[in-house]
């Protein structure tokens, strides 16, 4: 188990979230590897990275008309449950109003 962020740390990672370096690996397998253990290990700077580059590289699909592995989706959806609900619990807000949240600390 680890503690939970304080209004004050969630802010603090929503500052540094732009200067998170990415973490896309090409082989499938040490792909799935890294990401089980970015979740185990529950970093929250990790996370954010795992989130990011997801993110991205799901974007980048998008413009030849391709999707993320499944795989890859379900570790993305984890790693938003786990850092959203964090965020929400410290923030003192609905879950579905931390993505809202962020992109206005971030602009």
């Amino acid at each position: 188990m680890h503690p939970i962020c304080s209004k004050a740390e969630v802010d603090e990672l929503i500052s540094h979230m732009d200067s998170e370096k990415l973490i896309w690996i090409d082989n499938d397998i040490k792909r799935k590897e890294e990401y089980s253990r970015i979740i185990k290990d529950a970093d929250k700077h990790e996370i954010i990275r795992l989130i990011k580059t997801l993110y991205l590289r799901r974007k980048e699909l998008a413009v030849s008309g391709k999707k993320l592995r499944s795989t890859d989706e379900n570790y993305l959806s984890l790693a938003e449950n786990m850092l959203f609900e964090e965020f929400a619990y410290a923030l003192d807000i609905d879950k579905s109003e931390v993505v809202e949240y962020i992109e206005k600390h971030i602009a």
